[in-house]
């Protein structure tokens, strides 16, 4: 099953595209290629997932609030923290940069049609494979914990 995520600083325009995009993909999917296929788009967010967005207010968000509606100094904090997605990271790739800000730049729907519907698969690794939960497993996770448990133990100097 394939997974999208939207990346920006807040009122970037990531819940505008992700509609845009649910759009794109259920367009393509009531073609007539796609009619007995029970493909299917959710947007997952804050708002679907019943996150106000002043649970991300904390005590150093008391400045004057900016037309938006949310304090300037939460704001500046969240674009400080931001990381930008690397392709160069498996975990970030395929990755398609969008510039929300620039007049007429659409989504690159064929692309992400491609990579996520047309591609196949990669293979899973151990981070992705299913486990089989075999006796050696559950030692070696016993020992994990065995060992971390004697380390918080270790009064340090």
């Amino acid at each position: 099953m394939p997974l999208v995520i939207l990346t920006g600083y807040p009122s970037s325009g990531k819940s505008t595209r992700a509609q845009e995009l649910k759009s794109l993909f259920l367009t393509k999917f009531s073609s007539d290629s796609f009619e007995k296929s029970p493909m299917n788009v959710e947007i997952i967010s804050d708002e679907s997932q019943g996150i106000p967005k002043t649970a991300y207010d904390g005590t150093s968000c008391t400045a004057l609030p900016d037309p938006w509606g949310q304090p300037i100094a939460c704001f500046e904090e969240l674009v400080s923290r931001y990381e930008e997605p690397n392709s160069a990271s498996r975990w970030d790739s395929p990755l398609f940069v969008v510039m929300q800000h620039l007049e007429g730049e659409k989504l690159p729907f064929d692309g992400i049609w491609e990579a996520l519907i047309l591609k196949k698969a990669p293979p899973p690794n151990l981070a992705t494979a299913i486990s089989s939960g075999s006796a050696s497993d559950n030692s070696r996770a016993a020992q994990v914990k065995k060992t971390v448990y004697r380390h918080k133990q270790t009064p340090h100097s």
